[in-house]
Parts: C-alpha cells; structure tokens; sequence
C-alpha cells in the first residue's frame, strides 16, 4: 500500500491576515526520515524524496502518515490554530516543532513506568539543543558528534549504544512535574530545566540545582554507577535551596556567569574574583577579600559555617560533629572555592 502527503491548501487568521499552508503529495511511498529539519525557516527539507516545500509568507506545515515525526515549523503559530490542514488518515506528534514552542522539544510519551520516553521516531531526528547567545539553535551532525545520550536504569545513569537509544530516559532535578535533559557537551552548559515555559538552560538564578554533575581533571562527567549511591543532596537550613552533597564537595568548583555562560574559575581566576550575587537567590558568593580568610565549611544544623584556624588544624576526617552531614577536610580546601550558603 502506498503511503502519501496529502495535498491540502487551507487558510489561518492571523491578526487580519491570511497565512496559506501547503501540504504537498509525493509521487512514491515516503520512507523513514533520517534528517527532516528546517528549523531555519529557509524552506528547505533534507531527504523528503520527492516532496519539496514552498513556504508562502514563511509559514508551513510538512505532515506524514500515523507514527513517523516530521518536524512542524509554522512562522510562529501555535499548534492549536491549525485547524483543517492535517488529513484525518494522518496524525500530529505531541512533540512537534512549532516555532513558538521550540523550547519544548520535540516529542515524548508517557508510559507506565514513570518515565517520559522519547519516541521512536524522535531517534532519527535531532534530540538536543544548544543555547547560545543567538537562543536555541538545531546542533548540525558535526556537533552530535559530541554528545552523548544517557539511559537511568538500576545500574544508574550510563552511556548509551545505537541499539539502546529507545530506552533514553530523562532526569527530573527539581520535582516540578516536568523532566529535565542533560547532555555532556564539555564546553556547554550540562544540565537544561524543563518549566512550564519549555526547556531552558540554567540561569544564575537555578545553579543551585545543578547537582548532578562531578567536575574532574577531563571536565564534568556524568556520575558513574558508584557515584550515583553516594549523591546525596541536603537542604540544611530550609530555604529552598539545595546545598552541597558530599559526594560534590572534593570536586566542587565555583561558577561565574559571563555573556557566553557558565564557566568554572580557574586558579588564576580566583585571585581575581570580586563580589558578585546570584540574583537575589540566596547565595552570596565569596568576594575576593573573603577568599584569602578561607579555610574550611562545616555543614550542621546552621547551614555552612568556616571552622577557626585552631578547628582547622585539627581538621582530619569528614563529619567532625557527628551530626550526619559530611565537613570538608583542609585538604578539600582547594576544591572549595566559591559557595556560600546564607
């Protein structure tokens, strides 16, 4: 049985103006997509065989039969406007692109096991986005190259291989009914939130609950197996922000927040840091003054306090006090170099 595209031309208000939308027949059964995207606006889609698009006033809507995704983009409509384009034997994906839904990605199904799945035919299709100072921008094939998809199981979060992308799995940090993605791009931000507004990449103002990450040698990491039983995440003095968790502190490192985005300061960096506040989020960072007084935190009851140079002297082992939280030791003492809980 052949499969085709529908042609249909139909018409949208938009603010007193008619916007046309093409759907365009192809000749010969449309096969699985590897590369639909044309989140440009050029008019141009990749490997559609014989079909090709027209956009008229940069608006249009590409759809195929039953299962397989095709990327939506229409000139900055919502998806709820479209009303008599699509052929009843064809079906719309949640997770199509709109272009002002954009950040939402592209699409996801709920099963019974709790978590948000991507769809098969997401596979073949771009799964993650860069922000960059231009907004979310489609990585091209050069950039996949460098990321990398993660699956949850029992065995925590690992590498995932061709044959087991259709088990990907997302995270979820702040519990706020939506999952979160991450990847592991070194020079980008690692962890994205997902609002009500659709995913966002972390601002000063949620680097707090970026607490899924170990900083080593060869950059952020993903957490290992072992990793995953230490991580612990505390909330020591109820203010609503998550605090450091041991498994964290040997490797923790200071962010700053520049025109290109998160970076970790350096050695050198650290002598020059100067006061500076998350945007009124409750973490006051150190200033440079502050930095020379440094010596250890303690984290009880209080919150995070910095042990007197007689405490630090005999600073030896974790959990000084015995009150279930993990102190740093003077030895962590390099690794600590930013944070301070108030």
């Amino acid at each position: 049985m052949e499969h085709h595209i529908r042609l249909e031309r139909s018409s949208l208000a938009t603010n007193g103006k008619e916007n046309n939308v093409q759907l365009f027949q192809a000749a010969d059964p449309v096969k699985p997509l590897l590369k639909v995207n044309d989140i440009d606006c050029n008019g141009i889609l990749s490997d559609l065989r014989q079909v090709q698009c027209h956009a008229s006033q940069s608006s249009y809507f590409v759809t195929r039969y039953c299962s397989h995704l095709i990327v939506l983009k229409f000139g900055g409509q919502n998806l709820s406007t479209l009303r008599g384009c699509i052929s009843t034997r064809c079906k719309t994906l949640r997770g199509d692109i709109a272009d002002s839904m954009l950040q939402e990605l592209i699409c996801w199904k709920n099963d019974k096991n709790g978590f948000n799945d991507l769809t098969d035919s997401m596979l073949n299709e771009l799964t993650f986005w860069k922000n960059d100072k231009n907004g979310f921008n489609d990585l091209t094939d050069s950039m996949l190259q460098e990321l990398k998809c993660w699956k949850n199981d029992k065995n925590g979060f690992n590498d995932l291989s061709d044959s087991m992308l259709q088990e990907l799995k997302c995270w979820k940090i702040d519990k706020n009914g939506f999952n979160d993605l991450t990847d592991s791009m070194l020079q980008e931000l690692k962890c994205w939130k997902n609002d009500k507004n659709g995913f966002n990449d972390l601002t000063d103002s949620m680097l707090n609950e970026l607490t899924f990450w170990k900083n080593n040698k060869n950059g952020f990491n993903d957490l290992t197996d072992s990793m995953l039983q230490e991580l612990k995440c505390w909330k020591n003095d109820k203010n609503g922000f998550n605090d450091l968790s041991d498994s964290m502190l040997q490797e923790l490192k200071c962010w700053k927040i520049d025109k290109n985005g998160f970076n970790d300061l350096t050695d050198s960096m650290l002598n020059e840091l100067t006061f500076w506040k998350n945007n009124k989020n409750g973490f006051n960072d150190l200033t440079d003054s502050m930095l020379q007084e440094l010596k250890c935190w303690k984290n009880d009851k209080n919150g995070f306090n910095d042990l007197s140079d007689s405490m630090l002297q005999e600073l030896k082992c974790w959990n000084i006090d015995k009150n279930g939280f993990n102190d740093l030791t003077d030895s962590m003492l390099h690794e600590l170099t930013c944070w301070k809980n108030d």
